[in-house]
């Protein structure tokens, strides 16, 4: 059945689909969007995609007992890769990443990412009606983000998220180890890259901006 439904996309009368033309193409493709696809599969079969990822899940677990980390990791990804209205994705993917952690998963590159939902309460993650949106969780986030360094020392994207924790006002906040971060990002990635340029400018910019507030309150 489902290799008969995506076989005949093309006949398929509850699709809406559009016939678009690319300059480095000869003739016209036949698209559609995300939605209407989902739709349509959703009517084809009876079932909403929520109803078939339980069913998903619920087997796996039965077939295969516990997911690996590196699947509770992909897990996390996608979630945030499909954005709800609700704003649902963004739990599956906090439920996801510590699953992914507590397994003991190796992957700086999820510590990190991990690190960055904490520190920004989800806001990046949301595209419509703010859903889902929590406060800001700074010792966790810089807690994984040390892991994260620890596991992979040599990419800048490491060090420039933990310098944007140490910028949050906390307990943890910490400017000077923020600024130092940041020029080691920049270090390893060199001169040349412009968006780790970019990014130290901005945090160097930022530290500039919070310095006087911070001593102000000292």
């Amino acid at each position: 059945a489902f290799k008969n439904f995506f076989a005949n996309l093309s006949k398929n009368p509850d699709l809406h689909i559009e016939n678009k033309v690319y300059s480095d193409l000869k003739g016209s493709l036949k698209e559609t969007s995300l939605d209407s696809l989902l739709l349509a599969f959703e009517k084809r079969f009876g079932k909403s995609t929520e109803d078939f990822e339980i069913e998903w899940q619920a087997w796996t677990e039965q077939a295969y007992g516990e997911l690996t980390p590196e699947a509770w990791f992909l897990a996390a990804r996608m979630a945030l890769s499909y954005p709800q209205k609700d704003g649902s994705h963004i739990k599956t993917a906090l439920t996801s990443f510590d699953k992914a952690v507590t397994l003991g998963i190796q992957s700086a590159a999820c510590h990190r990412l991990y690190a960055h939902l904490l520190r920004t309460g989800g806001a990046e993650a949301i595209e419509t009606g703010g859903e889902g949106e929590f406060p800001p969780d700074q010792p966790r986030a810089l807690e994984l983000i040390q892991k994260a360094i620890t596991l992979d020392p040599i990419t800048p994207g490491n060090y420039s998220e933990a310098a944007h924790i140490l910028l949050m006002e906390g307990p943890a906040q910490d400017l000077d180890k923020a600024a130092d971060l940041a020029d080691t990002a920049l270090a390893i990635a060199g001169p040349r890259d412009i968006f780790a340029k970019s990014t130290h400018d901005w945090l160097m910019a930022q530290i500039a901006i919070l310095k006087p507030r911070v001593l102000c309150t000292l």
